[in-house]
């Protein structure tokens, strides 16, 4: 994450920062869009409307009355966490292409379609885990070191797993 001010300065307002980290599940804001999310039968999706309201032919978030360039930040940390993938134009962003947005215009992305539950590999759940374990979490993020991440995971499980067979 580049360090500049005022996105900083955006980010720690929308409390998605603990310190210097991307932490977007702290979040009130965040939380608000996981919960709806969450209370989604499985293949459900939230849809904007549901995230977004008009009045007097302004948009704001629905709950916190945010701006819809605020409340697209707080997606956009979201999916680049892993929790979430946001439907964009035709396309899905999730945390493996979410650079695809620097090439969106912003008002398409504005127009997002819906959220949704990110397929594949639970990746919200290994970053944690990784973090824990104080393993390099974008092994994992990635998609072309899966490997490397999974082969440094089973080493560390390995580690561990002497350290608690010693101790007995």
């Amino acid at each position: 994450m580049a360090k500049n001010n005022l996105a900083t300065a955006v980010l720690d307002g929308l409390e998605l920062l603990d310190g210097e980290k991307l932490k977007p599940t702290q979040s009130r804001y965040a939380k608000v869009v996981l919960e709806k999310l969450e209370g989604k039968p499985p293949g459900q999706v939230v849809n904007r409307k549901e995230l977004i309201t008009v009045k007097n032919d302004v948009e704001r978030e629905c709950q916190f009355q945010l701006e819809p360039e605020f409340l697209l930040i707080v997606l956009a940390s979201l999916v680049q966490n892993g929790n979430l993938t946001l439907s964009v134009a035709g396309k899905k962003l999730d945390a493996a292409n979410l650079s695809e947005a620097t090439k969106t215009p912003l008002d398409q992305l504005l127009a997002f379609k819906h959220v949704e539950k990110p397929k594949g590999l639970p990746l919200a759940e290994l970053v944690a885990l990784f973090e824990l374990l104080g393993l390099a979490e974008g092994l994992i993020r990635n998609e072309n070191t899966h490997e490397e991440a999974v082969k440094q995971l089973k080493l560390k499980a390995n580690e561990l797993t002497e350290k608690v067979v010693t101790v007995a």
